[in-house]
């Protein structure tokens, strides 16, 4: 009786963990979005369009209004890609 005890006590004692690592984890993601968006809201104040094309001339994608560091993902995700072409164009403000 004891033993089953101790277990539903270490139980309850790594569930408890759990939960505050989760919370820990969940702030410090949290933190991480808000400081990058935050400080490229404050270094890249132009907005671009993305069109993605396929080599044939069929649109894929458009995306409007994204920042530099948007388009960089973009552009670095498709540059593996050969029968893609990405049009990037200053949005007019």
């Amino acid at each position: 009786m004891a033993i089953l005890k101790g277990l539903s006590v270490a139980g309850r004692i790594g569930k408890s963990v759990g939960y505050v690592v989760f919370a820990i984890n969940s702030i410090i993601s949290l933190c991480t979005r808000s400081s990058r968006n935050l400080y490229n809201r404050m270094t890249d104040k132009h907005l671009y369009h993305v069109t993605i094309h396929v080599d044939s001339g069929v649109e894929i994608s458009t995306h409007e209004n994204l920042n530099k560091s948007e388009v960089d993902k973009i552009v670095n995700a498709l540059s593996v890609m050969d029968n893609i072409t990405v049009s990037v164009s200053k949005a007019v403000s």
